[in-house]
């Protein structure tokens, strides 16, 4: 039995087209140093009852929220997941109220205690903008990691929510497009 002990390799496409048509995404960008990801299900339920008992309950995935931790994040990769205005030149980010997070998609690995990988894809979701936490240096250092949360809804395309595999073949291609994604 194979059990989960790394976690590595975390990386995120903005969704450039999702409709009854198809979906398309943008170049993948990796986002170093992931410490952790926590993906929780929510689910619509519904009973149906009948002769005064339960004779009927359905349970439906209707989005996943994941929350990171990472040791720290490219402030132009923040930015762009947020949907800020990120200045190269001056390596400068702009907020506004009105900044719209854009959809995007992640891809990660974690490492399994036989050696091989899981590897997980998460299809259509928006992260919210994280806090900032500082804290003075005092006698030992206390390093200020950046968490993340954010919510994966089932594509407009083609309702895809989650894509895992351990197919070690898919190692290779898994970090470079969203191929394994159904799409036109």
């Amino acid at each position: 039995m194979k059990h989960t002990i790394g976690l590595d390799s975390l990386y995120f496409a903005t969704i450039t087209k999702d409709d009854a048509t198809g979906v398309t995404y943008g170049e993948m960008t990796a986002m170093p140093e992931i410490q952790s990801a926590e993906i929780t299900v929510e689910t619509a339920s519904g009973d149906l009852y009948a002769d005064d008992m339960l004779i009927e309950h359905n349970e439906n995935i209707t989005a996943y929220n994941i929350a990171i931790d990472m040791a720290g994040i490219d402030e132009s990769i923040r930015a762009q997941i947020a949907g800020h205005d990120y200045d190269v030149l001056t390596k400068t980010t702009t907020e506004k109220a009105t900044d719209i997070a854009p959809s995007i998609a992640i891809a990660f690995r974690s490492l399994n205690s036989d050696g091989t990988y899981k590897f997980v894809k998460l299809a259509n979701g928006k992260f919210a903008e994280a806090g900032d936490s500082y804290k003075t240096k005092g006698e030992n250092t206390e390093y200020q990691t950046k968490k993340m949360t954010g919510k994966f809804m089932p594509r407009k395309f083609d309702q895809v929510l989650k894509i895992v595999t351990d197919d070690a073949t898919k190692g290779s291609t898994w970090f470079t497009d969203f191929g394994d994604l159904p799409t036109v």
